[in-house]
């Protein structure tokens, strides 16, 4: 079944490549549409765990997809750009995640209204193009599904230069709803206004970005509003207050890379912090390096998250009567569920660039989580899960 899922992948992508191939020969000055698209097969040596999707079958849907986008240039100041993609993978959603018009009145000034990826990391804006950085799955303690959904809104870029250095700033705003994936359930994140601020800087062999993203958020989660009415209604407010899944949310970002013809470091650190009580604050760091041999690109990288949680004090008693037995108990299971990781993962990995278009990853991810965690796991066996596991990755990346 495996191997017959692989080959209507590819029997997809290349039936998706024919049929645009006479489209791109025929795009011009105004017009041009092109394409990416990856199978990514993926085993996890651990039958009870599951890893993003992979479990100890070979597995091909999480990650694999197809992207096509198309621009149009009414003139040398305005554009419109969309691009979609398609997947088979429970864990992100097929459609358009760029859909704007880009109004460019000088070479210093760029302003883009629509739909675009929510640029919180480094790879945000290109996490569905696997050729456009090193990794199989880029660090998992950092690029967490959820947070790659695109932004309905505008954004305005200002490019500058000092000396020799180079300097981007770009601020943003606007709708983000996204979706997020767990053990035990999921649930949708949505904020009326989402704004943010990046600067990059680059030289010749060096470049850093520093970002800082803030909202009002809301979260649905099944059963927690429930639990709130009951606490209320038995006038245990405190406790109800600590329970609410909406609030303030603050991400800071830095990340820098350098690269020569020879070899390449890339690092990046980021910090998410919330209101609520019930989301808990996230600290994940990433450091790659690299060697470049011809083709070839060996690498090694080393990535860690780790999340901290607020107190919350269930006032409800035990002893009294059945409803407040079952109320302590709904409220406990609600605290005990959140965010608890203390990870690491390790990988090793080889990419060959087949051409320029095409190019060929292996990768063996290193999982080390805690007892008592998820440890990063979209599904674990608590009862037998050691927390431990390797995950094995191969690729096909290419442009079209």
């Amino acid at each position: 079944m495996t191997h017959f899922n692989l080959l209507i992948q590819f029997k997809y992508i290349w039936l998706i490549i024919f049929i645009l191939s006479p489209v791109k020969a025929s795009s011009n000055d105004k017009f041009n549409i092109s394409g990416f698209a990856r199978i990514v097969g993926g085993y996890l040596d651990e039958n009870f765990a599951e890893y993003q999707g992979y479990d100890d079958s070979l597995t091909f849907s999480p990650d694999s997809l197809i992207g096509i986008k198309g621009e149009y240039r009414y003139n040398d100041k305005l554009s419109f750009v969309a691009q979609g993609i398609f997947t088979k993978s429970n864990l992100r959603k097929t459609g358009l995640d760029w859909l704007y018009v880009s109004y460019q009145p000088s070479n210093d000034w760029q302003f883009d209204f629509g739909r675009y990826r929510t640029p919180f990391y480094e790879y945000s804006e290109v996490i569905n193009v696997g050729f456009a950085y090193p990794w199989v799955l880029p660090p998992q303690t950092t690029y967490v599904n959820a947070l790659f959904a695109s932004i309905d809104g505008a954004r305005a870029t200002y490019l500058f230069s000092v000396d020799q250095l180079n300097f981007s700033v770009s601020a943003f705003g606007g709708d983000f709803n996204s979706h997020i994936f767990n053990v035990d359930n999921s649930a949708t994140v949505k904020t009326d206004l989402l704004t943010g601020i990046n600067l990059r800087m680059n030289t010749d062999n060096f470049k850093a970005r520093i970002g800082y993203v803030t909202g009002n958020f809301d979260m649905g989660v099944d059963g927690v509003i429930e639990i709130r009415k009951a606490l209320k209604l038995f006038n245990y407010q405190a406790t109800a207050d600590d329970l609410q899944f909406n609030g303030k949310i603050d991400v800071y970002q830095i990340s820098a890379s350098y690269e020569t013809l020879k070899y390449f470091a890339l690092t990046e650190a980021t910090l998410i912090k919330g209101s609520s009580k019930l989301i808990a604050n996230i600290e994940s760091y990433n450091l790659t390096l690299g060697l470049f041999n011809k083709n070839l690109t060996y690498y090694t990288s080393a990535s860690k998250l780790r999340t901290t949680n607020s107190p919350i004090i269930n006032q409800v008693p035990l002893g009294f009567s059945p409803e407040l037995n079952l109320l302590n108990n709904a409220v406990d299971q609600l605290i005990n569920s959140r965010l608890q990781e203390d990870v690491d993962i390790v990988s090793v990995g080889l990419r060959w660039d087949i051409n320029s278009t095409i190019a060929f990853k292996a990768e063996i991810d290193m999982i080390k989580g805690k007892s008592g965690q998820t440890s990063t796991f979209s599904r674990i066996d608590k009862d037998n899960f050691n927390h431990y596991s390797t995950l094995y990755l191969l690729s096909i990346d290419w442009l079209f």
